[in-house]
Protein backbone atom coordinates (compact mmCIF):
# COMPACT_ATOMS: atom_id res chain seq x y z
CA UNK A 1 0.00 0.00 0.00
CA UNK A 2 2.83 2.38 0.87
CA UNK A 3 4.48 1.69 -2.48
CA UNK A 4 1.25 2.54 -4.37
CA UNK A 5 0.97 5.76 -2.39
CA UNK A 6 4.52 6.75 -3.39
CA UNK A 7 3.84 6.02 -7.08
CA UNK A 8 0.63 8.06 -7.05
CA UNK A 9 2.43 10.85 -5.21
CA UNK A 10 5.19 10.89 -7.87
CA UNK A 11 2.63 10.97 -10.69
CA UNK A 12 0.73 13.82 -9.08
CA UNK A 13 3.96 15.75 -8.53
CA UNK A 14 4.98 15.19 -12.16
CA UNK A 15 1.56 16.32 -13.42
CA UNK A 16 1.67 19.45 -11.25
CA UNK A 17 5.16 20.26 -12.49
CA UNK A 18 4.09 19.75 -16.09
CA UNK A 19 0.99 21.93 -15.59
CA UNK A 20 3.08 24.65 -13.95
CA UNK A 21 5.42 24.74 -16.93
CA UNK A 22 2.83 24.52 -19.73
CA UNK A 23 -0.39 26.21 -18.55
CA UNK A 24 0.89 29.77 -18.05
CA UNK A 25 1.79 29.92 -21.75
CA UNK A 26 -1.66 28.69 -22.74
CA UNK A 27 -3.52 31.04 -20.42
CA UNK A 28 -1.48 34.12 -21.28
CA UNK A 29 -3.22 34.44 -24.64
CA UNK A 30 -6.60 34.26 -22.94
CA UNK A 31 -5.90 36.61 -20.04
CA UNK A 32 -3.88 39.20 -21.99
CA UNK A 33 -3.43 39.08 -25.75
CA UNK A 34 -1.58 41.70 -27.81
CA UNK A 35 -1.46 41.53 -31.62
CA UNK A 36 -0.47 43.82 -34.48
CA UNK A 37 -1.63 43.11 -38.01
CA UNK A 38 -1.61 45.08 -41.25
CA UNK A 39 -4.88 46.54 -42.50
CA UNK A 40 -3.62 46.20 -46.07
CA UNK A 41 -1.59 43.19 -47.18
CA UNK A 42 -0.51 44.36 -50.63
CA UNK A 43 2.52 46.49 -49.74
CA UNK A 44 4.29 46.27 -53.11
CA UNK A 45 5.82 49.66 -53.91
CA UNK A 46 4.41 51.31 -50.76
CA UNK A 47 6.73 53.89 -49.18
CA UNK A 48 7.41 53.65 -45.45
CA UNK A 49 6.56 57.23 -44.53
CA UNK A 50 8.15 59.49 -41.93
CA UNK A 51 5.24 60.04 -39.52
CA UNK A 52 2.52 58.03 -37.82
CA UNK A 53 -0.89 58.76 -36.31
CA UNK A 54 -2.74 56.56 -33.78
CA UNK A 55 -6.54 56.21 -33.54
CA UNK A 56 -8.02 54.51 -30.46
CA UNK A 57 -11.13 52.36 -30.08
CA UNK A 58 -12.13 50.87 -26.72
CA UNK A 59 -14.75 48.20 -26.07
CA UNK A 60 -16.05 46.53 -22.95
CA UNK A 61 -18.58 43.70 -22.96
CA UNK A 62 -20.71 42.05 -20.31
CA UNK A 63 -19.65 38.37 -20.14
CA UNK A 64 -22.20 36.83 -17.78
CA UNK A 65 -25.37 36.68 -19.88
CA UNK A 66 -26.00 35.79 -23.49
CA UNK A 67 -27.29 39.27 -24.30
CA UNK A 68 -23.88 40.31 -25.68
CA UNK A 69 -24.11 43.82 -24.26
CA UNK A 70 -21.18 46.01 -25.34
CA UNK A 71 -20.07 49.58 -24.95
CA UNK A 72 -17.66 51.15 -27.42
CA UNK A 73 -16.00 54.51 -27.70
CA UNK A 74 -13.81 55.30 -30.66
CA UNK A 75 -12.27 57.59 -33.20
CA UNK A 76 -12.19 55.69 -36.49
CA UNK A 77 -11.92 58.39 -39.17
CA UNK A 78 -8.44 57.73 -40.57
CA UNK A 79 -8.49 60.61 -43.02
CA UNK A 80 -9.72 63.16 -40.48
CA UNK A 81 -7.19 62.11 -37.85
CA UNK A 82 -4.36 62.15 -40.36
CA UNK A 83 -5.35 65.65 -41.48
CA UNK A 84 -5.56 66.90 -37.87
CA UNK A 85 -2.07 65.52 -37.16
CA UNK A 86 -0.62 67.09 -40.31
CA UNK A 87 -0.33 64.02 -42.56
CA UNK A 88 -0.85 64.95 -46.18
CA UNK A 89 -0.39 61.41 -47.56
CA UNK A 90 -1.46 58.09 -45.98
CA UNK A 91 0.52 55.06 -47.15
CA UNK A 92 -0.65 52.19 -44.99
CA UNK A 93 -2.05 51.29 -41.57
CA UNK A 94 -1.67 48.61 -38.90
CA UNK A 95 -4.25 47.39 -36.38
CA UNK A 96 -2.84 46.93 -32.85
CA UNK A 97 -5.18 45.05 -30.47
CA UNK A 98 -4.99 44.59 -26.69
CA UNK A 99 -7.52 42.06 -25.36
CA UNK A 100 -7.94 41.36 -21.63
CA UNK A 101 -9.85 38.56 -19.89
CA UNK A 102 -11.16 36.61 -22.89
CA UNK A 103 -12.00 39.85 -24.73
CA UNK A 104 -14.11 41.39 -21.98
CA UNK A 105 -12.05 44.56 -22.51
CA UNK A 106 -10.46 45.43 -25.85
CA UNK A 107 -8.45 48.38 -27.02
CA UNK A 108 -7.79 48.67 -30.71
CA UNK A 109 -5.45 51.22 -32.21
CA UNK A 110 -5.20 51.96 -35.88
CA UNK A 111 -1.68 53.17 -36.58
CA UNK A 112 -1.53 55.18 -39.80
CA UNK A 113 1.80 55.76 -41.55
CA UNK A 114 2.47 58.52 -44.03
CA UNK A 115 4.02 61.93 -44.69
Amino acid sequence: MERLHQQVSRHVTLLLLLATVTLPGCLSGLIVNVTTEPLVTNMKGTPIGTRRVTLDRHQIREPLTRLQLRAEWASNAIGDAAKRKGLKKVYYADLHTLSILFGIYQQKEVIVYGD
